[in-house]
C-alpha cells in the first residue's frame, strides 16, 4: 500500500487508524481541524507529541480553502467529527473531500456509525433499510447517501463502515464510560446494542481487503457478543437499565482478529486517563 488519507486524524477514531496505519510502516497524509476548546487544543497536541515526529507522517491542517494532497494516496478516509450532536458542517467537508477523490478515482472508506438503524431494528440483513431515531444517525444516514449519489456514475471503489460504540483510551469525555471515569454525570445517549474496544476495531478495519466487497458495500465490526454495554456499566458503576443487542448480516460483518475483555479495556482507558491526567483536571 503506497500511502493513507485520513481526514480527520483528531478524532477519537481517526488518531486510532493513523496510529495504526503508522505502525504497519505505511506513509499517512492526515488532515486535522483547528481545536473548538483549550481541552481538544491541549489534547491534540498530547497526541503529535506521541506520532508526529514520525517521518511517515504529513499533517495539514483543514480551513475554507485548504489546498488538499497533490498527490494520490491509495486509500481515502472520512472520519465524520466525535461531536455529542450532529454536524451540519460535516455534509460541507465530505463534499469538498468527495470532489477531490472522485477526480483522482481514489478508493474510498466513510466512517458511519450503527445509529444509522433506529433502536427498534435489532434484525439487520443487507438490504434493510435504515430508520435512524436520533440525529446523529440521521446524519450518519445523509452522509452515506452523499457518498453514494457522489460515486453512483464512478468507477472508483468505496465502502462505508457502521460501527458500534467505540472505547478505550482517549475516547471523548461526552460519552457515557469516559464521563464516569472523570467523576463526571454520565448522560446516557449513545448507541449501546453493541461496544467494542478502539484498537480492536482499527486492526479489523485496516486489515480488510475492501476489494473483496462490492462497491458500497457497508460492512461491520462487531464482536458478536450481547451485552457487552451493560457489563461495561456494571464495572463503571452506572445505574442503567439499557440491554439491547443487534443482529447483523454475517457476509458483511469483518472478523476481529482480537477481542479485548470489557475489564481490560475498562482498565486500559482508567489508566490512560490516570498517565494524562493533568488533561482532564479541572476541565
Amino acid at each position: 500500500m503506497k500511502s493513507i488519507c485520513i481526514f480527520g486524524i483528531h478524532t477519537f477514531l481517526g488518531y486510532a487508524l493513523c496510529e495504526k496505519y503508522l505502525q504497519e510502516g505505511i506513509p499517512v497524509y492526515g488532515i486535522y481541524e483547528p481545536p473548538r476548546t483549550e481541552q481538544e487544543k491541549e489534547e491534540f497536541e498530547e497526541k503529535m507529541m506521541l506520532i508526529g515526529r514520525n517521518a511517515l507522517l504529513q499533517t495539514a491542517l483543514y480551513e475554507k480553502d485548504f489546498p488538499l494532497y497533490d498527490e494520490s494516496p491509495t486509500l481515502v478516509y472520512y472520519v465524520p467529527e466525535d461531536k455529542e450532536k450532529a454536524d451540519q458542517v460535516n455534509e460541507k467537508k465530505l463534499s469538498r473531500l468527495l470532489d477531490w477523490v472522485k477526480s483522482k478515482e481514489l478508493a474510498f472508506i466513510l466512517i458511519s456509525s450503527l445509529e444509522v438503524f433506529g433502536k427498534k431494528q435489532k434484525k439487520i440483513a443487507k438490504d434493510t433499510i435504515p430508520v435512524p431515531d436520533t440525529d446523529r444517525g440521521k446524519q450518519y444516514l445523509k452522509l452515506e447517501q452523499m457518498v453514494s449519489s457522489a460515486f453512483e456514475e464512478k468507477d472508483s471503489h468505496f465502502v462505508s463502515f457502521r460501527l458500534p460504540l467505540l472505547y478505550g483510551p482517549w475516547q471523548p469525555k461526552h460519552y457515557a464510560f469516559q464521563s464516569v471515569l472523570l467523576n463526571e454525570t454520565a448522560a446516557i445517549e449513545e448507541d449501546t446494542r453493541e461496544i467494542l474496544f478502539i484498537k480492536d476495531a482499527v486492526n479489523a478495519i485496516v486489515k480488510t481487503d475492501l476489494f473483496s466487497f462490492d462497491k458500497g458495500a457497508h460492512l461491520y465490526v462487531s464482536s458478536g457478543k450481547e451485552n457487552e454495554w451493560a457489563k461495561a456499566a456494571e464495572i463503571l458503576d452506572i445505574e442503567s437499565s439499557l440491554s439491547q443487542s443487534i443482529d447483523l448480516p454475517q457476509d458483511l460483518v469483518i472478523p476481529l482478529q482480537e477481542t479485548t475483555p470489557v475489564e481490560k479495556g475498562i482498565q486500559l482507558q482508567r489508566v490512560h486517563n490516570e498517565q494524562y491526567k493533568m488533561l482532564y483536571e479541572g476541565k
